[in-house]
Parts: C-alpha cells; sequence; structure tokens
C-alpha cells in the first residue's frame, strides 16, 4: 500500500514539473500548449492560493471521416442488390434502412443473405434472411431461430393488385397459325372464381373443355381441376395467358403454353345470327350435305334459341327443302355463337363439319365428333 502511495505521488510531481517547467511564473491564471507535429500536451493550471484543476489531455492529429449513418456494409452485387430491395418491398423506407450484414450465411445447406432494419443506426431485431435461390424471406432471432418474415415489427404486408384474367386470349404456333384459344369470365358467384371455355383448332379429336377456375391469394394464379385427370394452372403477366397441366392426358397437353391476348369477336362469342348463316353458307357441299346454289334450293330459319353443343354455346339453323310449297326438314346445322365451329345434327349425334381455323380447306374430309350427345 505504501509503495502504490509512494508511486501515485511520484507520478503527480512529475506531472507537475513537467507543466512548471513551460509556465510563466508572472501571471495569476495562465493556459500553456505545447504542440508537435504527432503528440501534444496542453496543461491548465489555477495558480490562486490553492490549485483546484489539472488536467492533462493527449492531443493526436489524425485523418478523420465524416461518420456515416450506417457502418460500412460487405460487398454488394446486383443479385444482393435484389434481395436488398425484396426486404425493402415490406418495410417502410421513409422511416427504416436496410444493411447488409452478411452475404452468405448457411443453414441446412441453404444459402441466405442477411440484413439487418435499422432505425437511426439502432438495429430492429430479429435480423433478416433471403433465401438466394428462390428470394424467401424469413427472420432469425439472437438464438438462431427461424420464424416467418411476418413475425418482424416493421413487417408491412405487401399490397397486391388483383389481375383480372378475363379476356380472349389465342395460342399461336411458330407460323401465325392458330393451336387454340381461350375464352375468360368473371364468375358471378364468386370474385376468387372465373369462368373458362378453351377451344382446339389442331387437335380436332381433343373436346372442347369449359370449367370454373379458382383463383389464389396473389391474384395473378389460378387452378383448374377436371374430370379425365384434366387440370389446369393459369398465371397472367404482361397480357400473356400462360397455361399449364400436370396431366399426361391428351386432351389436357392439347392447351399448354403461352397465349397473347386477341380480338372480342374472333372468338368470343360475339358474331349477329346473320354473320352466323354467313358462315354456314361458307361451307362446302361436301362437308355441309347441301346443295348448291344453297340460297336456291334451301330455306333457312334461325331460332331465337341457342343450343350448347360440346360445351359450345350455339345458334340453332335449320335448312329446309321444299316440295310444292310444302317445307321440309332437311337438317338442322349448329353455328358457335363465336363462329368458330359448326355442326350438324343426325340421330341425336353432333358432327363437326367447320373450323374456322383448320389448316385444311372447309371441303375436305369433316371432323366428326359426335359421340357425345349433348342436350339442347
Amino acid at each position: 500500500m505504501k509503495n502504490k502511495k509512494t508511486f501515485l505521488c511520484a507520478s503527480l510531481i512529475f506531472m507537475v514539473s513537467i507543466f512548471m517547467n513551460g509556465c510563466s511564473s508572472d501571471t495569476s491564471r495562465t493556459e500553456i500548449a505545447t504542440t508537435t507535429a504527432t503528440t501534444s500536451t496542453s496543461t491548465v493550471i489555477d495558480t490562486d492560493e490553492n490549485i483546484q484543476d489539472i488536467t492533462t489531455v493527449p492531443i493526436t492529429t489524425i485523418d478523420v471521416q465524416a461518420p456515416t449513418e450506417t457502418p460500412p456494409a460487405p460487398s454488394s452485387d446486383p443479385e444482393t442488390e435484389a434481395a436488398k430491395k425484396k426486404v425493402e418491398e415490406i418495410i417502410n423506407t421513409s422511416k427504416y434502412s436496410v444493411s447488409l450484414v452478411s452475404d452468405s450465411f448457411m443453414v441446412d445447406d441453404v444459402d441466405y443473405y442477411v440484413f439487418a432494419v435499422t432505425y437511426h443506426m439502432n438495429t430492429i431485431e430479429p435480423l433478416v434472411l433471403v433465401n438466394k435461390t428462390n428470394g424467401s424471406l424469413y427472420c432469425i432471432s439472437s438464438d438462431n431461430k427461424i420464424s416467418s418474415i411476418t413475425e418482424h415489427d416493421c413487417y408491412i404486408a405487401p399490397v397486391i393488385e388483383k389481375v383480372s384474367f378475363s379476356g380472349n386470349y389465342i395460342l399461336e404456333d411458330t407460323n401465325g397459325t392458330p393451336i387454340a384459344s381461350i375464352s375468360i369470365n368473371d364468375s358471378t358467384t364468386s370474385s376468387d372464381k372465373f369462368n373458362f371455355t378453351a377451344y382446339n383448332y389442331a387437335n380436332t379429336t381433343v373436346s372442347n373443355i369449359s370449367g370454373e377456375a379458382t383463383i389464389s391469394s396473389s391474384y395473378n394464379y389460378a387452378t383448374f381441376i377436371g374430370e379425365n385427370d384434366v387440370n389446369f394452372s393459369f398465371s397472367i403477366e404482361d397480357n400473356i395467358l400462360t397455361v399449364s397441366t400436370t396431366s399426361s392426358s391428351e386432351e389436357a397437353q392439347a392447351f399448354i403454353g403461352n397465349y397473347s391476348t386477341t380480338d372480342a369477336a374472333s372468338i368470343s362469342g360475339k358474331i349477329t345470327s346473320s354473320k352466323a348463316l354467313e358462315t354456314l353458307l361458307s361451307i362446302s357441299e361436301e362437308r355441309s350435305g347441301m346443295s348448291a346454289p344453297y340460297k336456291e334450293n334451301y330455306y333457312f330459319y334461325i331460332s331465337d334459341e341457342n343450343a350448347l353443343v360440346q360445351n359450345h354455346l350455339c345458334f340453332i339453323i335449320n335448312a329446309y327443302t321444299s316440295t310444292e310449297n310444302v317445307l321440309t326438314l332437311f337438317r338442322q346445322y349448329y353455328v358457335t355463337t363465336d363462329g368458330i365451329l359448326v355442326y350438324y345434327k343426325s340421330n341425336s349425334t353432333y358432327t363437326q363439319i367447320y373450323a374456322k381455323y383448320d389448316n385444311n380447306e372447309n371441303n375436305n374430309d369433316n371432323n366428326n365428333v359426335g359421340g357425345n350427345d349433348e342436350e339442347e
């Protein structure tokens, strides 16, 4: 104890002696500062009757950079910036900032970016993980527990705009020849569903499909599960409707692809009854079964009612012959209300005799789709 006190006293005497050597004795209060190129000592002396304060302050000349709001982050690249942007999308960026903590953090063989959400340079826990593979966001606590990103105090649910599927879409081959088309209308029973009818022109052995699809919570994705192992997934982006399926059935495979929007009148049931008659009259004798000239040999009656044939809404056109002023029904024809297909009915069987986008000429072999009777 005695040695410690001796040391403290000696130190104090040494400090005072250094100061006194540079001090003038004819002033009552003097401030002296001696400075070297790198280190200086500034000593302040109160020379009143009692020494009240002795302060020794080392001064070092260094280059000082102004502090930034956040500490330097690990190196960044376009992928890292994209991951950062995903975090910024779920917080209020006018109030909070996002900083990269680590550009590689492995959890169960999955690599993540790690970001910190900060408020005035204070980190708001938990940290945020961004999956490098699929971009999924998670929280990770100080004890390394991973949880949903919605658990973060700064999380704001992103606003998702509802995308309307309604419209008319066409699938074409590389030559611009239509392969299939889909008409979609909003459901009248539920806001999360839509009704659709899919037509196929390239494969006449495939029945056209109608049904009701369910829209997912993300709004730009919908699913349909039908009969005979037929299922579809619909997604829409930039007016392109993508149809996919997990089914291996020919019927489902016939409709997969990327559909572009098309004129409503071409596929969506917009033609008039007179246009339907024109379509019928354009068909060859071989296909229609009538003898030319049609208008001279037959009388045509268009019903005010429509019929459902092969899942298509159709105009009903009766063709009559006249013998001694007596009309006799020759054949009953059905023209789809979009003007794409024409059928005739014989013995409760419907036979397709015309397809608007058929690669063959209208007077070539017909397409018999009879056997699946539809009631009017």
